[in-house]
């Protein structure tokens, strides 16, 4: 099989859209303060980057569709093998980082009554959401976002292997049927837009769907525009994506609340991803000189994956010890942060790597 072309641009991506989600969005909902904030870009963050993870939707599908699209509608690969696979590489890190959360969260309530992080009783700290996290099915199945998922992140996995599965019997269906394959997709971009607006409590069409099926064949789409396209086309088209951005920050402030995660989603992820997806190698390839990149993105999923377990025990040992901790200190920031890389990087290369 021919090797999958490496973009540097997005290891550049997916550790700062990791680190986003981790250090400002998250961290701002679990300790209740801002860091840093007092500026557009963090306080930006802190509010709306838990939408970054329609980047990893995004690079999913594209890459998806880059190295098995093909292969799967000549029917050269079979559903045993293509799952398996996804299983192998997501469960093994995604399965201990819901057992090291319901580890502290269970510990802290036998002994302070109360859960470390996220202390609600609305069923995800319960058996039911740590069996279903165990098994990938915490959301979009039969429930919605993360009120099954014991370990929060791990809802983008269950809504991801969803999303590999449509995406899969669409390419095994239709064979080589490429018009129909495409419209298809396009089909599934339209479908997640409308249950972004109005989403559905039923198994396959809650909230947490439309974030998967319009942002990963969205990916798939750009994927196969990208085959056709010439060096003039990849330009223009890097510049609207950046227009697409630019158009987002003068909307803004129009723009109904209601409708501003949609727009963030399509302008501000879908700009950035196919501004960098077209963008001239000569502009990137620069990035590839910088040390550690490619390491740094492929700890990226274990930063996304391990920042609320990290969160989860630091909490549990702040209560233990009897100490108090000052979350909004920059430096306390920094050292959860560094904690989290740390976490990441063994995950990496007990699980990742080995998988």
């Amino acid at each position: 099989m021919k090797d999958r072309k490496y973009y540097v641009q997005f290891d550049f991506v997916r550790i700062l859209s990791a680190m986003a989600v981790a250090m400002t969005f998250h961290y701002g909902i679990v300790f209740g303060v801002r860091p840093l904030s007092g500026n557009i870009v963090m306080d930006g963050l802190y509010q709306y980057a838990g939408y970054v993870t329609e980047l990893f939707f995004m690079i999913s599908g594209f890459f998806s569709q880059e190295s098995m699209g093909d292969r799967l509608a000549k029917g050269e690969i079979g559903f045993a093998d293509y799952f398996w696979k996804k299983i192998k590489r997501l469960y093994p890190e995604m399965i201990i980082s819901v057992i090291a959360m319901a580890a502290a969260q269970w510990i802290h309530f036998r002994k302070f009554h109360s859960y470390a992080v996220l202390d609600v009783y609305d069923g995800r700290n319960g058996f039911v959401a740590f069996v279903a996290s165990l098994f990938g099915v915490n959301s979009g199945w039969f429930s919605e976002m993360d009120q099954r998922s014991i370990n929060g992140p791990t809802w983008y996995i269950s809504v991801l292997i969803i999303c590999y599965l449509w995406f899969f019997f669409i390419n095994r269906i239709l064979r080589n049927k490429k018009q129909l394959i495409l419209l298809s997709y396009i089909g599934m971009v339209i479908l997640g837009c409308t249950l972004y607006i109005k989403p559905l409590a039923f198994p396959l069409l809650y909230y947490s769907c439309s974030r998967g099926y319009f942002n990963f064949f969205l990916g798939a789409l750009i994927s196969k525009l990208k085959r056709q396209n010439t060096k003039v086309g990849n330009n223009l088209l890097t510049l609207f994506g950046v227009s697409m951005v630019i158009g987002y920050w003068m909307m803004y402030k129009t723009a109904s609340e209601a409708f501003r995660p949609l727009l963030f989603t399509f302008f501000v992820c879908g700009g950035l991803f196919v501004a960098f997806v077209f963008i001239d190698e000569k502009w990137v390839g620069w990035m590839r000189y910088i040390p550690l990149l490619r390491e740094l993105g492929a700890i990226s999923f274990g930063i996304y994956l391990w920042n609320i377990p990290t969160f989860a025990w630091v909490k549990l040992i702040e209560h233990f010890w009897g100490v108090q901790i000052s979350y909004e200190n920059d430096m306390t920031w920094l050292c959860i942060g560094v904690l989290n890389i740390i976490l990441a990087v063994i995950s990496n290369r007990l699980f990742e790597k080995r998988g």
